[in-house]
């Protein structure tokens, strides 16, 4: 676990249980971890306090994971977060995410193993 500590990660999702489940899930490793239920209330959070992974739904009201997405892509101060889209209405793969700028895509219902590997590997692709 050493250095994981100091990790933040940012769970974007409007569904309370599936923040709640990535919120255990990613504590259990180590991580810090903060929750959103929108695009706009993550902008908020990632200005306050800057997280090293964005893990975003797809769908949410009043700015959904590809506003954010967009919106922080286009800030060059944070353009450089990996964010991971997850959703169970995406009907692009892995690599039509990559392609609209998502660092990668875990359907749902997630695999909690896939997301921990996915996490991980955008810590130390993006690792300052």
């Amino acid at each position: 676990m050493e250095g994981k500590e100091c990790r933040t990660i940012l769970i974007v999702d409007d569904d309370l249980f599936i923040q709640t489940l990535l919120c255990d899930v990613l504590s259990s490793h180590g991580y810090f971890v903060m929750t959103a239920t929108d695009g706009i209330e993550a902008c908020e959070k990632a200005t306050a306090r800057r997280p090293d992974v964005i893990i975003a739904d797809k769908v949410m009201p009043n700015c959904d994971g590809f506003e954010l997405n967009d919106f922080l892509k286009s800030m060059s101060d944070y353009r450089s977060i990996p964010v991971i889209l997850v959703s169970g209405q995406f009907s692009g793969g892995e690599d039509e995410a990559i392609s609209m700028g998502f660092f990668s895509y875990v359907p749902k219902p997630i695999n909690e193993a896939a997301l921990v590997t996915m996490v991980k590997r955008a810590l130390e692709v993006y690792s300052p």
